[in-house]
């Protein structure tokens, strides 16, 4: 996500904007039950499969959504350090 910066700040309307647009597309997602890789904003700490993010959202809260990949396995993500969905087309 690109958020505005001035003097080192960042615009807290433009980043509360991107979490609310990021909740509608999960909210979206989660509605159509479409299977989709869910796209991190880069961690280098943080080394992910690229196979870990791939299943359906599901739940959403004020500040994370819960994901669960193809293992079962269930991750909460806080909104803040999600860059976008992508649908993946079977």
């Amino acid at each position: 996500m690109d958020y505005i910066k001035e003097n080192g700040v960042t615009s807290m309307d433009t980043y509360e904007a991107n979490i609310a647009n990021i909740k509608r597309l999960a909210d979206f997602q989660m509605s159509h039950n479409n299977l989709i890789r869910v796209l991190l904003e880069a961690d280098e700490d943080t080394p992910v499969n690229d196979l870990d993010l791939v299943g359906y959202i599901t739940g959403i809260y004020d500040t994370y959504l819960t994901f669960t990949n193809l293992y079962y396995e269930s991750w909460d993500l806080n909104f803040s350090v999600i860059n976008g969905f992508e649908i993946i087309k079977h």
